[in-house]
């Protein structure tokens, strides 16, 4: 547990994801198993969530920790599990530390009522560091700014394999991975999967800039719409994955229900309205979730658009053709005749100007832009491929004031729009801030706090960001009104007073 904690300190101050991955990497090589495996398993999310309550975190305490120090130790760090973690006391005879290994497989098989009981020996056991590791992951709080998909890319710089084929059996391997870690030190075989389940890794298409497709022959491509949503991966056996390679069936059951085969898919998720359009923040309530209310599936139902057939019938389709692979998938649409599964439409067009005439109705018509495929062109997976050809539409813009932001190397930053003389939060992103801003910003927020909240901070009106977004869509359960789909930070306008920044009627004026 020990050498996870300091595994885990040293990813969240990782400057690069290239650096915590070099670090994922070194544990790999230096623990044993099944720690390491039990280490990928944690940092990937997949472990069963069996998590302690706070409450019966501050019972735990309330046996060796003065109440109002624990109180005081909470409202100075803003989380209960930290508090403790720092201040519980060290005891006379510390037994053993405990391994990450006993503590990964308690939160796998112990029921969660017994899990508080197992805490103060193994907490006795630990430094402050690893205590502080220990309570956030059995609270669900551990974070260490490390994604599945970055596990898996160590996991395949560690066996010197491309990251596609650690994806291709990774749903088909349990923790803690040791026959997976075998084949990538060349001790055994590839781990032997489920074609039929399995997840294959998506090929990424190429964004088409400028002029780019005039040099391109228009009979040699197909085009349909960019569907502004999630695309996914589906497995007519029972998996619905992710881009990232994460399964996220349970959360999207109707795309799933009456399904079976033996079938791979791809398509865009999609959460339609009952005019037919479907704004992304629908998508947005229901993605993260690990399951869907009753509530959910009735006032917000998924679909998927498919638009390519990766294997059937135990065969690999993917070095067919596009052609060949859209001949196939509507031929297993007329048969299966899913209830939540329809196709995306191939659009007719005879030459450049008349894509362009497309994409001009893609804003009007709720979509993110064109997709354009080479007809004879392959499924290269894992790969940005050049035969796929992404013209999204260009980004909106508008300057918004910052109104709260953490502090350090994670920083979130809330971002608002004047409604009269208040501010109405409209966006919340880091992405597309440089380091050397992220620093001056810091800097920034610490003179201008005018309120903490645990690591979050209140700021004064004062500084002003110019955002892109790809769209704006009514989210009338926001403050605002309005959801704004990816923003992220175009630049930090230092000079520019926060009263000029844009008002919400300005991105009213941009709803789809």
């Amino acid at each position: 547990m020990i050498a996870f904690a300091r595994l885990v300190d040293s990813l969240a101050l990782a400057p690069r994801p290239s650096v915590a991955a070099a670090r994922l990497v070194h544990h790999f090589r230096t623990e044993p198993d099944p720690e390491r495996g039990w280490a990928a398993a944690v940092l990937a999310g997949a472990l069963p969530s069996r998590r302690v309550r706070s409450d019966r975190l501050r019972a735990i305490a309330a046996e060796r920790i003065d109440s109002r120090l624990l109180a005081l130790s909470q409202d100075y760090v803003g989380d209960v599990a930290e508090a403790l973690g720092l201040a519980w006391p060290a005891p006379e005879s510390a037994p053993p530390a405990p391994r990450l290994s006993t503590v990964a497989r308690a939160l796998a098989a112990a029921p969660a009522a017994q899990l508080p009981a197992l805490l103060p020996a193994w907490l006795d056991g630990l430094d402050a560091p690893a205590r502080r590791a220990l309570l956030k992951l059995v609270s669900g709080g551990l974070r260490a700014g490390v994604s599945p998909c970055l596990v898996r890319r160590a996991l395949a710089a560690f066996g010197g394999v491309p990251v596609a084929r650690i994806e291709e059996v990774w749903h088909g391997v349990e923790p803690p991975y040791e026959a997976l870690f075998a084949w990538l030190e060349r001790r055994a075989a590839r781990p032997r999967v489920d074609a039929r389940t399995a997840f294959r890794p998506f090929m990424r298409a190429t964004p088409l800039e400028g002029g780019a497709f005039a040099a391109h022959d228009a009979d040699a491509w197909r085009a349909e719409w960019k569907w502004d949503g999630v695309r996914v991966q589906i497995a007519a056996a029972g998996r619905l994955y992710a881009r990232s390679g994460d399964e996220i069936g349970a959360a999207f059951p109707e795309v799933l229900a009456g399904l079976a085969g033996d079938a791979v898919l791809e398509g865009e998720l999609l959460v339609a309205r009952d005019d037919g359009a479907a704004p992304f923040d629908g998508l947005r309530r229901r993605l993260g979730r690990k399951t869907a209310s009753r509530r959910m599936l009735e006032d917000l139902p998924a679909r998927v658009r498919l638009f390519d057939i990766l294997y059937e019938r135990g065969r690999d389709l993917r070095r067919l053709s596009f052609d060949e692979r859209r001949a196939r998938l509507e031929a297993w649409h007329a048969g299966a005749a899913p209830a939540c599964l329809d196709l995306s439409p191939l659009l007719p067009f005879a030459d450049r100007p008349a894509l362009e005439r497309l994409r001009a109705r893609a804003r009007r018509a709720g979509v993110a832009g064109l997709m354009l495929k080479r007809r004879d062109g392959r499924y290269e997976a894992g790969e940005r491929s050049a035969a796929w050809l992404s013209w999204a539409l260009d980004p909106l813009r508008a300057d918004c004031v910052l109104m709260y932001a953490g502090r350090g190397g994670h920083a979130v930053y809330t971002l608002g729009c004047w409604r009269g003389d208040a501010l109405v939060p409209v966006a919340r992103t880091a992405a597309g801030v440089a380091a050397g801003d992220a620093a001056r910003i810091d800097e920034w927020v610490g003179g201008n706090t005018v309120e903490r909240h645990g690591p979050l901070r209140a700021v004064a009106p004062g500084l002003v960001f110019e955002i892109a977004f790809d769209s704006v869509a009514p989210a009338p359960r926001r403050k605002a009104g309005l959801a704004l789909r990816a923003p992220r930070i175009v630049r930090v306008c230092w000079d520019k007073p926060p009263e000029r920044a844009a008002g919400l009627d300005t991105l009213e004026a941009m709803l789809g």
